[in-house]
């Protein structure tokens, strides 16, 4: 319906400048007929070879400069019409494209949340495992923060889980979900107790390496990532540590041609390990 409305308008815009260049054309022919009336008068008072010869250029073919002027503003006005219209085109194909984009990558991310939110055992109110690459004061859970830190069980290559035989319980991995600026990334920190551990603990783009690949880059148009916890009775909590289910709100946001394309997507996710 937007291409219709844009083209109409276009189409329009058209017919207007068209009469426009229309009433040109027949001014400009009366006076065209004039201009030769009076040369047509002067050529009879003042006869000679020059005027012969341009009376025999009468019979030649091609444009006066009057007709190639009025040829030269129709051809303008056309190719302002077309421009225009294809200009429309562009900027609502721009905009529904980014729309499209905005909705697949906040599906992403939220699937990605729900997988490691689902096989988790916990939600930590602060990592526990180290990381250099660590905010001043360390990771902490944070709604407002966009951040959010989700402890996994440690699995070998097998896909088992890899206990701690003087605790019995396994060890945990962590993984670490973060804004910065516009962009969603997620960061492990990989057990190093864990023999056979599977995980690889990332880094920031700019200090990574063969050891330490780069933090994932879900999206760059994020605007928040909100999150509210559940404990076991049912009841929101501020504890992170008390959540037995998650939901999960993600608002993306961009703007393309002057125009801000917005995108909410929401889900809610339950602690299977619990």
């Amino acid at each position: 319906m937007t291409y219709t409305y844009h083209t109409l308008r276009v189409w329009m815009q058209y017919k207007e400048a068209a009469k426009r260049g229309l009433r040109c054309i027949s001014i400009l022919r009366r006076s065209t007929a004039a201009a030769d009336a009076v040369m047509r008068q002067k050529r009879q008072s003042r006869p000679s070879s020059a005027w012969a010869g341009l009376a025999r250029c009468e019979e030649c073919g091609g444009f006066t400069i009057t007709e190639l002027a009025i040829s030269v503003t129709v051809a303008g006005f056309l190719a302002t019409a077309i421009f225009i219209s294809t200009f429309y085109y562009y900027v609502n194909t721009s905009q529904a494209e980014t729309a499209t984009t905005l909705a697949l990558d906040s599906q992403s991310l939220l699937m990605q949340l729900t997988d490691d939110i689902r096989l988790s055992d916990a939600i930590g109110n602060t990592n526990a495992l180290s990381d250099a690459n660590a905010p001043v004061g360390g990771w902490v859970t944070n709604n407002p923060g966009s951040v959010i830190i989700i402890e996994n069980p440690a699995v070998n290559s097998s896909r088992t889980i890899i206990y701690d035989t003087t605790t019995g319980l396994p060890y945990r991995n962590e993984y670490i979900y973060f804004k910065s600026g516009s962009n969603m990334y997620k960061r492990v920190l990989a057990n190093t107790a864990a023999a056979g551990n599977i995980a690889v603990t990332s880094c920031p783009q700019a200090l990574s390496g063969p050891s330490c690949p780069p933090d994932r880059l879900f999206t760059s148009s994020i605007s928040s990532l909100s999150f509210t916890f559940y404990d076991a009775s049912g009841a929101t909590t501020a504890n992170a540590s008390l959540a037995r289910s998650v939901a999960l709100s993600a608002d993306m946001a961009k703007t393309v041609f002057g125009k801000s394309i917005t995108l909410g997507n929401s889900t809610r996710v339950t602690l299977r390990n619990q």
